[in-house]
């Protein structure tokens, strides 16, 4: 007689185990993956608001000179530059980001702040899938100096 056969029925055991650690394998999978995710957007949330921080700090500076005798609000292009450039240096020391390459840029014609980031993102378990690799994060700001 067939060992496979008891009183009529296939053995199955074992086969619930072996399908319960393949869906458990596939469940930290997927959970492996959306933590990759997550922390992809959490890294361009974090590089949107240096962008956005350095663009407001350079509209904040503006030619005082300039506002006392004629009343104009007009950026400080120097000034405005640096003050981007050292919010860039200080929000991406305070997040943890590592900045591959950063441009700030005057536009004095529409008295305008314009900040752009870039930046690296390595992935953990998405590496692994074919043709994934690294992800460039690109982040740009701009900002006026309100008037009023």
């Amino acid at each position: 007689m067939n060992d496979r056969l008891v009183c009529g029925k296939v053995n199955e055991q074992g086969t619930f185990t072996i399908w319960a650690l393949g869906l458990c394998l596939t469940l930290f999978l997927l959970a492996g993956i959306s933590i990759d995710l997550w922390r992809a957007f959490d890294a361009r949330r974090a590089l949107a608001e240096i962008a956005d921080t350095a663009a407001r700090a350079g509209a904040s500076e503006i030619n005082i000179r300039e506002r006392q005798l004629y009343g104009r609000v007009i950026l400080d292009s120097n000034a405005a530059r640096n003050a981007s450039r050292r919010s860039i240096d200080d929000n991406s020391a305070l997040q943890s980001v590592s900045i591959n390459s950063s441009s700030v840029d005057i536009a004095p014609a529409r008295n305008e702040v314009n900040v752009e980031v870039r930046s690296t993102f390595s992935f953990f378990l998405l590496k692994l899938l074919p043709g994934a690799g690294d992800a460039e994060i690109v982040s740009r700001a701009s900002a006026r100096p309100f008037e009023g």
